[in-house]
C-alpha cells in the first residue's frame, strides 16, 4: 500500500509505503479469510 500522490494508479519510483494500513483478503462470499497491517514500507 502506498501513497498515489499524483493519482495515476501506478506506484512510481519514490512513491512511499503507507505503515499500519489494514488489508483484508476476503473469500468469494465477502467473508474475511485472512488480515494484516503494513510495516514501514507499505509491505
Amino acid at each position: 500500500v502506498w501513497r498515489d500522490v499524483n493519482a495515476n494508479g501506478l506506484q512510481d519510483d519514490g512513491a512511499t509505503g503507507l505503515v499500519g494500513v489494514t488489508v483484508e483478503l476476503l473469500n468469494s462470499g465477502g467473508t474475511v479469510i485472512a488480515t494484516t497491517v503494513t510495516g514501514a514500507d507499505g509491505i
